[in-house]
């Protein structure tokens, strides 16, 4: 007897984990998760690394202070989030925001002692470039 409710057990747990019917069930259980519907892909080239090898040879080169950043919003720095409003940040210098290629809307900001890549439109990161300063 305990037999024939196991079979029956393992097959009632068959019926309920089977996949959805083809026609009537989600169709985007098909797809891979980066094609998922709740997934945004990030628009925006990240820093090349020749971009990256410049910035930090310019930063070697000239010296300068990182503004204080709490810890709490440099572990926010990551990329496809917004950079938060709390934290404060500069515009790269010149000779070197005219070195780098051009992106559009997107800009090149200092964070703390990280080089953050920012879509304007959108106020997403792109890249961030770690410990630069």
């Amino acid at each position: 007897m305990v037999r024939v409710w196991g079979v029956i057990l393992c097959f009632g747990l068959l019926i309920v984990t089977a996949p959805p019917a083809a026609a009537g069930g989600p169709r985007h259980l098909d797809r891979p998760w980066f094609t998922q519907p709740h997934v945004r892909p990030l628009k925006g080239v990240p820093f090349s690394s020749h971009e990256e090898e410049l910035i930090r040879s310019y930063f070697a080169a000239n010296p300068q202070t990182a503004d204080p950043v709490t810890a709490r919003d440099a572990n926010a720095l990551s990329r496809a989030k917004p950079l938060p409003r709390s934290v404060p940040r500069r515009a790269l210098p010149a000779e070197l925001a005219e070195s780098l290629t051009p992106r559009g809307d997107d800009e090149a900001l200092i964070v703390g002692r990280d080089v953050v890549l920012v879509s304007a439109r959108r106020g997403l990161i792109i890249d961030v470039l770690r410990n630069v300063l």
